[in-house]
This record gives structure tokens, sequence and C-alpha cells, in this order.
């Protein structure tokens, strides 16, 4: 089938590739080599978390065994690597997109001595920080000699990684302890005394990470033959790791994890943890070798999990939840709006409507009951109850923001026990801190803070906050990652979902995907827990009310008739979603099938009838913000497929018909089969949010003259709407107003007698925001829906 497209404006939007980089922006090996002081192998043998002096801080102290020196010197064979977060009693502290080690880490840290001079409590030695925090630690894979981070990887550690290092440092590494030696580490036989192991099947395949409150969707079983009655030593469980590309699964729990729930010789089951992404997984054995899941273990959400020591050696670990900590369902934030110690208002700050703009997604799309509050001279990030939003200074209390790291979310949690059990945590906070070129590590990042969208090389600030109050909201990292950009075309990337570790310059990701919404969605919902009586929170946070497009997915079932004439139907891509489990594939939306971005859509399905062709009338078209319409490369996309059914998901057939529009007109499509079933689909260029009506044609043959229906003032500055009728007179007509949500809040019938008659409607008790008035005819054949704002 060929369809004709015509459209009095298509948008065309042409840039040039740029390199890859992420809420972690890259930083290279020159840099890291440049700024260490200490280069050092070695693995984490002891780890220690304390609060700072001023008690508003807890970092975690990690004694490192060295195994070789490629940089400085040292005056022991161990050294402290601190890093943020950890706990301390009944406190625990997450800190997003800043390095996390773990006992039996391995790898190559790259070390400088700690900003301000700070010692281990427990041993008086100096503190070292690791430069650009999460990429200046090489991990190893011991089985199959990688080493990788965030943007890095080394296939072959001794040959590519040690020879790399030694000739941009121009030293020869030293030897420290002689007991460990890359080419002997690691075993790539698989078996417990001569008897393989195996991994017959697992279930469910697809997870939510960390919920582990939901145990149907969280704990995982694991069934098989060889992994050993006793575990000891190196056994565990590998998933992939959420927070880095690298594809062999090395996140490990170890079999004493408390995230383990029962060994056997043949059946495992184990909570999934919340770092854990999309990926194989692999037991490990006694004796380190390790026999890998027959297929992918899918993590559809992750949710943030924290660990309490609750009494000697004994760690528990738990699901934290959102509680009402202001009183009023949820939590209030606060601007800082001090600018010493090279701090900046945020008040005045353009990053402010930006936030407000993330904030509003999340309150309309699932609920998040989030308040701001006053303004604040504070500039402390600290366990303090104060959710503080600020710019990186010199009076945080915390380390200047790493290299290479463009926003960083605190998550603090409590929770009470009853002896040694844990009791369900709570988020008592959090603070946000953003980047400042003008203190933070590192070279200046370009953000865009406005409404429009960046450009090459710079990074979407309202992305960022998005991805950061996910955290706020509990939200862990996932691993689906960007499609597209082949021949260093950028308009041809689909970007990453929303809590991907990883984002890109240029693109922009400003509406939930399936996976951020669900997700979201799980942790704003009360789940009636116990909390104690340890003088904590005792309620949880209540939801508010949110938007549900009607639309947003494919409909379930096609018509059985033509379309009726004057159909008008209202889309709402302000509160619409993703879900790659549902929608075409990036490269199935536009006639180039060359791929383009998919991040908030639509559909609606219809049956042609007798005609062959297609007028859509686009009315009441409004982005959010307003301003967002006069920015460059806006507007929705239009798809049009032949099928009369539903699509799998990214299994689409080319659509017949692409064009674009950006404000109000009329759209015409030729070529349609007679009685043929169609979909249609919209998506928001570059996530373009806006909304409009769509009226489909009217087939003049059959109709008595048109009803024209215009409705003023529009917005409604005072209490009252009027409505005017023309071409109306001898009917009666019925009338309904809806607010955004689709809820009822006004009906009424009124008789025509005149051929141009007016009535109005009453307004004054409603709330500011948007309206639909809905007219039908005597018939029930809906006459125009019109958008209200008030």
């Amino acid at each position: 089938m060929k369809l004709i497209r015509n459209a009095a404006c298509c948008l065309c939007l042409i840039w040039c590739f740029n390199a890859a980089n992420a809420q972690l922006y890259k930083i290279t090996l020159d840099q890291k080599i440049g700024n260490a002081s200490l280069i050092v192998e070695g693995q984490v043998i002891d780890q220690r978390s304390f609060w700072n002096q001023q008690h508003t801080l807890i970092y975690t102290s990690n004694t490192v065994q060295v195994f070789k020196l490629f940089k400085g010197n040292l005056v022991s064979k161990q050294v402290e690597v601190i890093t943020q977060g950890g706990n301390v009693g009944g406190k625990a502290l997450v800190v997003s997109d800043l390095l996390e080690l773990r006992k039996g880490d391995v790898g190559m840290f790259f070390c400088l001595q700690h900003q301000n001079n700070l010692r281990s409590p427990f041993t008086n030695n100096i503190l070292y920080d690791v430069f650009s925090s999460d990429q200046g630690f090489l991990r190893y894979n011991l089985e199959n000699h990688h080493a990788y981070a965030p943007f890095a990887e080394y296939d072959d550690i001794e040959s590519t990684l040690y020879r790399v290092v030694k000739q941009k440092t121009g030293l020869a590494e030293k030897i420290i302890d002689t007991s460990f030696n890359i080419m002997h580490a690691g075993v790539s036989s698989n078996g417990v005394g001569g008897t393989l192991a195996t991994i017959t099947s697992f279930s469910p395949t697809t997870v939510h990470a960390g919920a582990l409150n939901d145990p149907a969707n969280n704990v995982l079983t694991i069934n098989g033959s060889g992994f050993g009655s006793s575990p000891s030593g190196s056994a565990g469980i590998n998933f992939k790791d959420a927070n880095n590309a690298h594809v062999t699964p090395d996140y490990k729990i170890s079999f004493n994890s408390p995230y383990i729930i029962s060994w056997t010789d043949s059946k495992i089951v184990v909570n999934v943890p919340d770092r854990a992404g999309t990926g194989l997984f692999a037991v490990v054995l006694s004796n380190g070798t390790s026999v890998s899941s027959p297929s992918d273990l899918k993590v559809f959400f992750a949710v943030l999990d924290a660990q309490f020591t609750v009494a000697v050696d004994v760690n528990k670990v738990g699901e934290p939840r959102l509680m009402n900590t202001n009183g009023s369902g949820g939590y209030t934030y606060q601007y800082s709006n001090s600018t010493k110690g090279g701090g900046v208002d945020f008040t005045t700050s353009p990053a402010k409507q930006t936030f407000e703009r993330a904030v509003a997604t999340w309150k309309e799309i699932v609920g998040a009951n989030l308040t701001q509050g006053a303004a604040t001279d504070l500039q402390s990030v600290a366990d303090d109850d104060v959710n503080l939003v600020l710019y990186d200074n010199n009076n945080t209390g915390v380390d200047q923001m790493a290299a290479g790291v463009l926003e960083t979310t605190y998550s603090w949690f409590s929770a009470c026990q009853s002896g040694q059990t844990l009791l369900t945590p709570q988020k008592t906070g959090f603070d946000i801190l953003i980047r400042n070129n003008g203190v933070s590590l590192g070279a200046d990042v370009s953000f865009e803070e406005g409404p429009c969208f960046p450009n090459v090389g710079s990074y979407d600030l309202e992305m960022i906050i998005l991805h950061e109050l996910g955290h706020a909201l509990n939200l862990s990292h996932i691993n689906d990652d960007y499609e597209g950009g082949a021949g260093g075309n950028y308009n041809t990337v689909n970007p990453s979902k929303l809590m991907h570790y990883a984002i890109l310059d240029f693109v922009d990701r400003r509406s939930p995907d399936a996976s951020a919404y669900q997700g979201a969605l799980y942790t704003t919902t009360p789940q009636g827990n116990s909390y104690g009586s340890c003088g904590l929170f005792t309620s949880e946070m209540s939801p508010l009310s949110r938007n549900v497009p009607p639309n947003d997915e494919c409909p379930s079932s096609f018509p059985a008739s033509p379309i009726a004439p004057n159909t008008t139907v209202i889309f709402d891509l302000t509160h619409a979603t993703s879900n790659k489990f549902a929608d075409p594939a990036f490269t199935q939306v536009n006639c180039q099938n060359t791929g383009t971005s998919v991040t908030n859509n639509a559909y609606y399905a219809f049956m042609s009838g007798t005609r062959t062709d297609l007028t859509l009338t686009v009315s009441d078209y409004t982005t959010t913000p307003p301003a967002l319409s006069s920015c460059n490369g806006q507007g929705v996309r239009l798809a049009v497929y032949d099928v009369s059914s539903c699509p799998d998901g990214q299994n689409y057939p080319q659509p017949g018909a692409c064009l674009s529009f950006n404000s109000d007109r009329e759209i015409s499509i030729s070529g349609l089969q007679q009685n043929h079933k169609y979909l249609l689909y919209f998506d928001g260029l570059r996530n373009t949010k806006a909304s409009f009506s769509v009226k489909f044609n009217s087939d003049s043959s059959s109709q008595t003259p048109t009803t024209i229906v215009t409705v003023y003032p529009n917005p409604v500055p005072n209490g009252t709407l009027t409505v005017k009728l023309e071409n109306a007179a001898g009917s009666e007509y019925e009338y309904a107003l809806f607010d955004m949500i689709g809820k009822l809040v006004t009906q009424g019938r009124v008789s025509v007698s005149q051929s141009t008659q007016t009535f109005t409607i009453r307004m004054d008790s409603y709330a500011s925001g948007v309206y639909f008035l809905k007219l039908v005819d005597e018939n029930g054949k809906e006459v125009s829906t019109t958008k209200i704002l008030k």
C-alpha cells in the first residue's frame, strides 16, 4: 500500500553525531593517570562505616590489600579508600552515581589523598579518594581477565591494561604482594569434585530488582545440580551489574549474604538485589568455578535497598518505603538560596523552573507527593530532616562533586529492629546536589536548563533531574541502553530508559518510560507495613491523584464499524509514557527506517469504511510548558499502520504514512483501502509534551449543516464560560465538562431554538487547570470536544 502524505508543515531534523557521554560523563584514562597521586592494584578486604565529626554524613573506609603499585609511594601494603554512604546502627545512606565498593572487589584504583585530609577514625590512617569516583576504579573479572569501569573496558588485564598504564606513566609496576598473580587468578573449570554443575531453569524470568516486599516479583528460584549443599569460600550468585555496560555477570552476592534465602545442591532461592540488571547471571561454586544461566534474567524495574547492621557481624537488608514525613502525605523539598562558598541561588536560577517541570511530571503521572517549601540559606548535605536542592558548593560538608559526575542524590534511610529482626526501613529524607562548574572537580559541562532541547555537546538538565528525582522516589538503576546513532547520525538515537545509569548529550527523555512509571507507582503505593515504635515516621506516603491518558497504550480491540464523521479524540502526550514491550521499535516509526526517539506516545484505532482518504483536523495544540512551542524541533510525529490488531512490541510493520505537525492544522492522507482497520500512532518529537484534539473527516453527502461550536473567553479569566452554537436550530444537546484526568465536573442539557444560540457554564468553584468540554447531539453523536483553560 502506498499512501500520499500532505501536511501544511513537516519537520525535518538533522544533526551531527557526538561521542556518547552519560549521567557520569566520560573521564579518559589520561585524566585518571594525570590526576591520581597513587595508582594501585588490590582487593577490598575490609569495610567499616562511620559518621564524620559533624555527624552529618556517613562514610565507608575500604581497606585495600595492595598487590601492585603503578604510581606513587606506599608506606604499607594496605591503603584505605573512602567512599560516601554506608550504614551505622539504624541509619543508612545511599549516594547515587558515586563509587560503591564491596568486600572482595579486585581491581585498579586511581587514588589521591582525601580533599579535606580526612583520616580513618579506626586506624588514624590517611584516607584516599578515588579520582572520578566510579570511573576511577577498574574492576577485574578474574575469570576472563577483563577490567572495566563506566566507559572503559580492557579485554586482557596484563597485555592491555598493564601495558597502557605503564606506557602512560613511564614507570614500571612494583610488586607489593607476590601471592597475587593475574595470570593465575580466576579459574576456568566447572564443577565440584569432578561433577559438572548446571542450571536447568529459573523462575520468574522477569523480576523487580530490590523489591524485597514483593516476593512474587523479586524472589528468584534457580534449579539445577552440582551447586553444593554446603556453600563456602567463593560461593555466591553473580548478577549483571546495572551500573555499567559490562556484559559478564559480576555483581556478586556471597553465599552468606542476607539476599540468599536458601541453598541446596539442586536449588538456590535468592532475593534479586537492587543493583542487578538485565542479562545472564551465574552461580559461583565454593571452589570459584561458575556456571551461567541458559538465558537472560530480565529486570523490569529496580528499587533501592538499604543494609543495616543489627548485631556484631550480623547484617540485614530491607526495602525502604516512602513515608509521610511532612504531615501532608509526603516530602517537602527546599531550595538553597545561599551563594556562599561559590554556591548558586537556586531560587533565581533557570534550573528552578527546570526542577519544577520534573517534579510536576512525577506528581501528575504517578502521584508522587512532593511539595515545595520555603527557600533556605542552608548549604549542608546532611541527615537533618531538610530535603535540600542545591548546586555544589564549598559548604556542603561533603566532598566536592567528582569529575565525571553530573548530579547526585543522597538518600537517608532508617529502620527499627526487634532483637535481630529488622522491621521495614523507611526513607527519612533526601538531598539533591547538582554539578556547579565553578566548584565541582573536572572540566566544565554544558547544561540545557530551559524548556528547549539540548544541542550537541550539551546535557538536558530536565532529564537529569527527572532521573535523580527517580532516586528520591527510591528507584534504582536499570541497564536498557540507548539505541541507534549508526553512521554518526544523532537524530536516529532512541534514548536510554530514564533510570539507566547512562544518558547522552543532545538527547532527552522528559517522560517516564514504562519501567520508571511502573517502578514509581510501586514505590509510591502504600503497603501497610509495620515500622515499629523507635521514634520514626508512622505512616506511608499518600499518593496524589494522577493523570492517566486513556490512549497511552495500543487499544486491546479495534472497531468493527467505520469511524463516524466528526469524531473528535483528545490526545495527551504531556502525561503519556513509552513502553518498549508494546511500542514499535525505534526503526519502525518513520518512513525512512532510520530510527528515531520513542518517548511519549499515544494510539488510536479506526476503520476506514468506504472512504480511501482521511482528513484530520488538529486543534487546541498546546505544549507543556507553553514556551516549548517556540523551540526548534518540537512537534508531534504521526505514523499510520495498516493492521487489524496491535502488533507485538518491537515488531510493527513499516508505517504507510509518516508526517509531523507542531500547531493546529489540517492533515490529509490518501491511499487508504476500503473497510480496512488502521492504527494511528502519535509520539512527541524529541519528547515534546503536547496535548491536542483530532477531528476525523466529515462525509458531506450524508450530513444536515455542520454545527459550529465556539467557546469564549478561553482561557477563562473569571467564572463564566460562554458556549455559542451555530447551524443548530431545532436540536437538543447534552454537554459535559471533564477535568484533565477525565473526572466529570458538571453536565447539563440545552435546547436550541435559533440558528445561533449561546449558553453559559459557571466555573467559579473549579480549580485552575485544564478542562475539556464535550458536546453530544440528540442522536448521541459527539459534536465537539474543546480544551478549556481556567
